[in-house]
């Protein structure tokens, strides 16, 4: 089962008319919220390919940032809720505190180290999938939109970036500049282009409507 949104579903003549090359205008997109969640772990594998063969036209994902300023797919900073890192004895030092939550945190885990990790879903969603998939990098996600056999569009959030602005503090990090960089590696610029950018920080969004002409939401 997709976990999903329409996009553009408001009472305008013009709502259901996104502009984005290779999929269809006249009616609403089909965002998979973190993929087909409802069914597999969300931000996997399993999760991203399902809601496409569903018929998603869009996948999202929430971007979290390694010790190695690399961007996997993970709906938090932190690591417990999702992971199969308590149980990882090589990691247990790494559990630590920041601010008031004490867990296991991205920043602190290399680019490898965190693709090792083997993915949950929350507790109350389906169980039977449990660690069976890796925790999915950037680059992955959007492999798996670009080998579909039709166009399906990219969602990537920048989720709590003053969260990892702020504690990547060994070096200055901007989050919206990094992120804009790997779009335009990924062939990912123009506003007919298959992407959409989100995030819940104004500041962000307004930060990044001046470094890339891809819609933002």
């Amino acid at each position: 089962m997709l976990n999903l949104f329409l996009f553009g579903l408001v009472s305008c003549e013009y709502a259901w008319d996104h502009g984005i090359d290779g999929i269809e205008n006249g009616r609403p997109l089909i965002v998979a919220h973190r993929g087909a969640s409802g069914i597999y772990p969300a931000h996997t594998r399993g999760s991203y390919e399902t809601a496409i063969e569903q018929g998603a036209d869009v996948i999202e994902c929430d971007l979290a940032v390694s010790k190695d300023l690399k961007f996997v797919c993970l709906h938090d900073e932190f690591l417990s809720s999702v992971t199969d890192v308590a149980d990882r004895p090589e990691f247990k030092d790494r559990r630590r505190k920041i601010g008031t939550k004490t867990d296991w945190f991205s920043i602190d885990f290399t680019f490898e180290e965190l693709t090792s990790l083997k993915v949950k879903a929350i507790s109350s969603r389906d169980q039977q999938y449990n660690f069976k998939y890796n925790v999915v990098s950037f680059d992955e996600y959007v492999q798996i939109a670009k080998s579909a056999n039709r166009t399906i569009g990219i969602y990537p959030e920048t989720k709590k970036p003053d969260w990892f602005e702020t504690n990547i503090d060994w070096t200055r990090y901007d989050m919206e500049e990094a992120i804009v960089e790997v779009l335009i590696e990924k062939g990912y610029t123009k506003p007919t282009d298959p992407c959409f950018v989100q995030s819940f920080s104004w500041e962000s969004l307004n930060q990044m409507r001046n470094l890339t002409d891809l819609p933002l939401k």
